[in-house]
């Protein structure tokens, strides 16, 4: 293929993902920037003193540490910082838009109220205070009338938040879903293991990933590219689309995302055959018996659509492999089934690789600095999406979102039933879905207008913290979030034990035995101790149930969803990256603005399709338009969608562009788990 201008973005910017493991591409990519900062909205580099400050990316992905370039105090550019331990001077699309992303014209420039005609209006922070202050005195009367979601899992600003509202009667303190409540599920309340799940990527040889795009879109994925191209070990990916991950992976099975588990436990029954000894864990025998009776790689091949020497290399070089790991998870946020993460943690027990070199770790759950904070295992254990199918929810009046929008990500019913929450706040950025949706808008500072900390992003290996320093003064009418709440929490009379988000900081990292000027001038903390999992088992009754619970079958006439993910296209807080627009091609998007979505071959042969033609996709939540675009990196019986399109900012980078993957996502329960699950989603095709 020619090397032509599109070629060339691709390697230089992040469409072809195996080109960024190289300093080089990240040089070029960076030049790319600067070259391109020439938006309307952002002003022109200016000319003076050159410095740099060490910062933390917060922007709903990968949150990692990189070095802001400002000239005469006024950041210009990013770059990555080589000695931060999740990024190793990696750079994500995010990251590098993140100056850009600062002048934006979605961001909210001041506090704002819906009237009467659902139009916002502006209000003074005083005007903001009274109101929320009003509605918390009537609200804390009754138990757990006040919700609290946090999209940032790994900041202080948590134990702030909590410790508020437990001292207004409610206990109802949520993460937004992700694959780290899923992990937390499988891991600690399934198996009785100890603490977070890490992975120790920086050691392992041979990676197995089911199901998750390891090095675009999970997990600490600015990390897991750097590691990738600088240790250059196997890379093994199962999933039913070739994204990012798939492409540079040494080989590639397309399984459905529903079998996956199936798949790791069919591996799992040849390295049962091939062991001459095996962990001596709590149910070691029945889960051995089990996996011999029901998944026997010959009837899993049949069974999945791939093949029984598939299924047995795969076994082989895991069996053979020195320090191997394998991981789990999904595209669709925090929607996929909680078994595959499971039956994943199950193999890497059955091949001894917990808390071991290159493995996965017990990585000891996070300090919390306030006492009457909810401590993290606490709030990883209170399901969002379970809270909201139940009918106790119409008792919440007042919903608080910070750094979150679950009104672009969730499946429609979810949104639906957040929007029936009588009085809702939003603290954000952007003037996103969930900011719309709301009643109150206050608008929180860019992540380099404030202080903020990061403890242990999901992902990491070992334990680690990190604390930026404001890099600019505000550029709207906006206030720290902790802050605010601290102010309201002193009105109320509330004892929240800290005086000020810094002050909470700076007591953190002097209990982990740093100084606060430390860390804000780049040192950060690391810790290798692992918790044992005295209490780890790999089989029980209620294992049992999981997997062997019905579950529907596919329908000949229906396809299976698969969310595509690509950091080319923001994440659900920022929209989509300006610099992208260069990097989305004729074949992902029209120029009437329909998406293009992928489908093998042989399904289009089935469905009587076309390259070019229009569709309507079709679920029991929505119908959308769309464009066919043939492509055999996509498993038959499946139709691909890009995620990051269809969105409500007002900007000439998100406005008229696709339509909202999750729009089509019918969440169901996933039985004998008490979890619910989005993904995969089957939907109907027509050509129209």
């Amino acid at each position: 293929m020619a090397f032509d201008r599109r070629g060339f973005l691709k390697f230089a910017i992040g469409g072809a993902i195996g080109s960024l493991f190289t300093p080089i591409p990240w040089k070029l990519a960076d030049d790319i920037s600067i070259w391109t900062q020439n938006w309307p909205w952002i002003p022109k580099i200016p000319k003076g003193e050159l410095s740099q400050r060490t910062s933390i990316v917060k922007l709903g992905g990968s949150q990692y540490g990189i070095k802001v370039n400002l000239v005469n105090n006024r950041p210009i550019t990013v770059t990555g910082d080589k000695a931060h331990p999740l990024s190793f001077g990696g750079l994500d699309p995010v990251g590098a838009c993140s100056v850009a992303l600062l002048y934006s014209p979605s961001r909210i420039n001041g506090p704002k109220k819906k009237d009467s005609d659902g139009k916002f209006v502006d209000i003074s922070w005083a005007e903001a205070e009274e109101i929320i202050a009003r509605k918390l005195i009537r609200a804390r009367k009754k138990k757990n009338a006040i919700l609290f979601v946090s999209g940032d899992d790994t900041s202080s600003a948590n134990e702030i938040f909590s410790s508020f509202l437990t001292q207004l009667n409610s206990d109802l303190y949520f993460y937004e879903p992700s694959d780290r409540q899923k992990y937390f599920k499988a891991w600690y309340e399934i198996l009785n293991g100890s603490g977070e799940i890490g992975f120790d990527f920086e050691n392992t040889d041979y990676v197995l990933a089911l199901g998750c795009d390891f090095l675009d879109s999970w997990g600490t994925y600015v990390r897991n590219q750097k590691i990738f191209g600088e240790k250059n070990f196997k890379l093994q990916y199962v999933a039913p689309y070739k994204d990012n991950s798939g492409v540079v992976a040494s080989s590639f099975i397309y399984v459905s995302e529903k079998d996956l588990y199936k798949f790791a436990l069919a591996v799992a029954n040849y390295i049962i055959a091939w062991s001459s000894t095996l962990p001596g864990v709590p149910g070691i025998r029945d889960f051995i018996e089990f996996v011999n009776q029901n998944f026997q790689p010959e009837r899993v091949a049949k069974e999945i659509g791939c093949k029984k020497t598939e299924i047995k290399a795969v076994a082989r070089e895991l069996y053979n492999s020195k320090n191997p790991i394998v991981i789990a998870g999904s595209n669709s946020i925090g929607g996929g089934p909680v078994k595959n993460i499971l039956a994943a943690l199950m193999l890497n027990i059955l091949l001894n690789r917990i808390n071991k070199k290159g493995g996965i770790t017990s990585i000891p759950n996070p300090p919390n600095v306030l006492s009457n904070s909810i401590k993290q295992k606490d709030i990883l254990k209170n399901d969002l999406i379970n809270f909201l199918n139940q009918d106790k929810f119409h008792k919440v009046q007042i919903g608080f979102f910070y750094e979150s929008n679950p009104a672009y990500y969730l499946p429609l019913k979810i949104r639906k039933i957040i929007s029936n929450i009588p009085f809702k706040i939003c603290f954000s950025q952007f003037m996103d879905e969930t900011a719309r949706m709301c009643d109150l808008i206050l608008p929180a500072p860019y992540f380099l207008e404030r202080i903020d900390d990061c403890f242990t992003p999901f992902g990491s290996g070992i334990a680690n913290y990190s604390v930026a320093d404001k890099v600019i003064s505000p550029l709207v009418n906006s206030k720290q979030t902790p802050e605010l709440i601290l102010k309201l929490a002193k009105r109320l009379k509330l004892q929240i034990g800290v005086t000020s988000f810094k002050s909470l900081i700076k007591t953190k990292a002097e209990y982990l035995g740093l100084t606060l000027d430390q860390l804000i001038k780049g040192k950060y903390w690391t810790d290798s101790t692992l918790d044992q999992p005295y209490r780890l088992k790999i089989w029980s009754r209620e294992i049992e149930n999981i997997f062997t619970a019905h579950h529907t079958k596919s329908s000949p006439t229906l396809l299976e969803l698969v969310p595509i993910k690509n950091s080319k296209t923001g994440t659900p807080r920022t929209g989509i990256l300006p610099f992208s627009l260069a990097v989305i091609y004729e074949d992902e998007l029209s120029k009437e603005g329909l998406l293009y979505v992928c489908i093998n071959p042989k399904t289009a042969e089935n469905f009587h399709l076309k390259n070019k033609d229009k569709i309507k996709i079709r679920s029991e939540s929505k119908e959308i338009t769309a464009v066919v675009n043939i492509d055999p990196g996509i498993k038959t019986g499946a139709i691909g969608i890009m995620c990051g399109f269809g969105r409500s900012f007002d900007d000439d980078f998100n406005k008229n562009k696709g339509d909202n993957v999750a729009d089509l996502f019918v969440i169901k329960e996933e039985k004998k788990i008490n979890s619910y699950i989005w993904s995969p989603t089957l939907v109907e095709v027509l050509k129209i």
